[in-house]
């Protein structure tokens, strides 16, 4: 199971946006700039962070390249007022080309949305809009913006996060990790899930609770292909592990669409993203039979280590497969029992897929079941930083992303003592087995 709102769906509309090939003939030099720049309009949807870090450092870029690729790079570090600013300023500016200019739009749409000025996220996608000519790009672009405008009169989250903490987990029966969650006053057992932008919750929870119902309803995207319908909520105060939480908003969901197996598996609710980012470094830990979240803000900042980004509320890392020197960018999903990879780990990596299966999987998402024709690996081997992980029976798959390589899953985030991520200092880490729960 797994539920995927629509925080930043129209960044996909960037993949075929990117890849087109200009019409020009104006000399060898010209060809090459023109390359130049296709290629770094092509980083910034991909995420490739070595080479948009390059750019912004490179003093021989146009400034027309450099300010933007400054600009990237401290939106995915959430370093969100000097974000905010340069990307304004390049949203404005008429004279950048086109795909840049739409990355600009995408990239302030994605941090207002953080941000939760949700007014000025849709005013961008509103931009956005006329520059599309696909028409699935324009559907998905739309249901972001419908998204925004329905929270457009809902105050920014505000977090008071006092000192540091820790949240006691349990695993439920599908292996997700659970924690105890306090919204207005009453008890919630949710999911803890970075993998979801926005937190969720079951409509029956959401009267119980007195969380106020929006009216309006939005598409969101699910773990299939499929869209589901989803109501908007707010929560006045939620309490996490001692931190608390005030203008919270939740999407709602049918109690059926969150109940499986005839009812053996309900999910109350989800706690995602928009949360999990202001507790600064947080670390899941197991010793013995306890599982803990634990958290703490620092004070760190990001550096050369730094191999984390977030796109709005979603978390990539870089992991490296096979030695190329070219990692694949994967969603940190600790709400997925399993990792995957995708299509375009497919058109990327050949050579591994050339030993994987085929079989036909059944995907369950809150809109239903998706069957289809994928692959499987019967092995991979992650290498992150100093620290690798072997998982079996890898699911690759059609996911519908094209701006990543597949999701990374609990198969591999518990193949470690524990694992941080550090939204400071901008590091994801598995922890060694010699590093004391906490440290």
């Amino acid at each position: 199971m797994k539920i995927g709102p629509l925080a930043v769906a129209a960044l996909a509309a960037l993949a075929a946006m990117s890849c087109a090939t200009p019409q020009v003939s104006q000399g060898p030099g010209r060809t090459a700039e023109i390359a130049s720049a296709q290629a770094f309009e092509i980083a910034l949807h991909d995420g490739d962070l070595a080479f948009v870090q390059h750019v912004a450092a490179d003093r021989h870029r146009p400034h027309a390249e450099a300010a933007p690729a400054r600009a990237a790079l401290a939106y995915w570090w959430r370093q969100d007022e000097p974000a905010g600013a340069a990307l304004s300023t390049a949203a404005r500016d008429v004279t950048l080309a086109p795909g840049l200019h739409r990355n600009a739009l995408l990239m302030l749409s994605g941090l207002r949305m953080r941000q939760g000025r949700y007014a000025e996220a849709a005013t961008a996608l509103d931009a956005v809009l006329p520059l599309l000519g696909d028409e699935d790009e324009r559907r998905e672009t739309q249901e972001a913006r419908d998204f925004d405008v329905a929270l457009r009169d809902v105050p920014p989250m505000r977090a008071i996060v006092s000192g540091p903490g820790s949240v006691p987990l349990t695993r439920d029966l599908a292996g997700l990790t659970r924690g105890p969650v306090t919204i207005n006053d009453g008890a919630l057992d949710a999911i803890i899930d970075t993998g979801s932008s926005v937190s969720t919750i079951s409509e029956s929870n959401a009267r119980r609770l007195g969380l106020r119902i929006l009216p309006a309803h939005v598409s969101i995207g699910t773990a299939t292909s499929s869209h589901a319908s989803a109501g908007l909520a707010v929560a006045d105060s939620v309490s996490f592990g001692g931190a608390r939480f005030h203008n919270v908003v939740f999407l709602v969901m049918p109690d059926s669409a969150l109940t499986f197996a005839n009812g053996a598996y309900v999910v109350h609710g989800i706690i995602g993203m928009p949360i999990l980012l202001e507790l600064g470094r947080i670390e899941y830990a197991k010793e013995d039979e306890r599982e803990t979240l634990s958290y703490a803000r620092t004070g760190g900042r990001p550096g050369a280590n730094s191999n984390l980004i977030v796109e709005s509320e979603e978390p990539f890392t870089y992991v490296d497969v096979d030695g190329s020197g070219q990692p694949l960018r994967l969603l940190i999903d600790n709400g997925s029992v399993s990792s995957h990879l995708n299509q375009r780990f497919v058109a990327e990596r050949p050579a591994i897929i050339a030993t994987a299966r085929r079989q036909s999987i059944t995907r369950t998402g809150a809109a239903g079941a998706e069957t289809q024709d994928a692959l499987k690996l019967t092995s991979l081997v992650l290498r992150m930083g100093q620290t690798t992980a072997s998982i079996a029976d890898v699911d690759v798959i059609d996911d519908h992303k094209t701006n990543r390589h597949g999701d990374l899953g609990l198969d591999v985030l518990r193949t470690a003592p524990g694992y941080v991520l550090n939204f400071e200092a901008m590091t994801f880490a598995l922890q060694s087995r010699d590093q004391a729960p906490g440290r």
